[in-house]
């Protein structure tokens, strides 16, 4: 009887263990879905900006770059699944 508790709260901590390393697994899937959806909306609202709420040639060339850079974010978050993006390629 009491190998078989032993044995049964060795399998609980087992499992508690896994449960810790899946739930922390799944914070850092959810972080880089998060920055990437965030960055997103930065590429959506500095394209309006480009297109429609520029009153100068040097704000519209502005936002066009950033909004290089941050489709550039986007697509090295995808590729890296790191809220760090870029910079997770490097180190």
């Amino acid at each position: 009887n009491r190998r078989y508790l032993a044995l049964r709260r060795r399998r609980n901590h087992r499992y508690r263990v896994v449960r810790l390393r899946r739930a922390s697994n799944q914070e850092r899937r959810a972080s880089w879905v998060v920055a990437k959806l965030a960055a997103l909306l930065v590429y959506i609202s500095l394209g309006m900006v480009v297109m429609r709420f520029a009153q100068t040639q040097q704000t519209r060339i502005t936002a066009y770059i950033a909004a290089l850079l941050t489709a550039g974010y986007i697509v090295a978050t995808a590729f890296t699944h790191s809220p760090w993006g870029p910079l997770a390629l490097i180190g």
